[in-house]
């Protein structure tokens, strides 16, 4: 993936929405204190 290109799409007021449907479908088997350890919310931010 480190020769990849990426383009960002932003869709107005939709990041809040993704960001937590995405925490839901792929770290919403962890507590919060597990996904504070692995930084989800860091890594969830870093795409904003």
């Amino acid at each position: 993936m480190r020769n990849k290109s990426f383009s960002i799409l932003e869709i107005p007021k939709w990041g809040r929405y993704l960001r937590e449907r995405w925490r839901e479908l792929f770290a919403g088997h962890l507590t919060y204190e597990e996904q504070k350890e692995i930084g989800i919310d860091y890594f969830l931010l870093a795409f904003v």
